[in-house]
């Protein structure tokens, strides 16, 4: 789970500083609401890896960070 935030909070930084507290917030839930139809969809077999936030959540993180700190550092 330490991961998985490390690997989302760039992309969640840059929401939140191109659309404030509320797209902040839209995106939280929605994480939040996906994460809770993908465990009663597909329960967990190894926890850590297919999990939502676990090893395959983290990477599908990354891209999207990438790109939000690509764009915040070119905005400085």
């Amino acid at each position: 789970m330490a991961l998985y935030c490390a690997a989302a909070s760039p992309f969640f930084t840059y929401i939140y500083l191109r659309y404030g507290v509320w797209g902040a917030s839209a995106l939280h839930g929605g994480v939040n609401a996906f994460a809770g139809i993908y465990y009663l969809v597909y329960p967990p077999e190894p926890v850590w890896l297919s999990n939502p936030a676990g090893f395959v959540g983290t990477l599908g993180w990354l891209p999207l960070s990438l790109y939000a700190a690509l764009k915040m550092r070119k905005a400085k």
